[in-house]
């Protein structure tokens, strides 16, 4: 997972890990190292492909945000086609 993307995975007081671990029943550690992290996630195959789903659906998220941070678009209504991007 992109490094700039750890934090909000994990949340306040691991928050969203925790989250994490209650609905997938994987277990899940972070360890930091002095230039990056990882992220450890351990249990039954099953529950490791929901946290898995779980953490990359909250990265696609982010990143979604990320590329439309500061950008509206225009909207023809008749044929709902963007008209164009523009910066705020």
């Amino acid at each position: 997972m992109p490094e700039k993307y750890m934090g909000a995975v994990i949340g306040k007081n691991h928050e969203h890990l925790n989250d994490i671990e209650r609905k997938t029943g994987a277990t899940l550690k972070v360890y930091r190292g002095d230039s990056s992290s990882s992220l450890h996630i351990k249990g039954s195959v099953e529950s490791q492909k929901r946290a898995i789903r779980e953490i990359k659906e909250t990265v696609v998220r982010l990143i979604h945000r990320d590329c439309f941070k500061g950008v509206f678009i225009i909207i023809n209504i008749k044929n709902n086609i963007p008209d164009f991007f523009s910066e705020i």
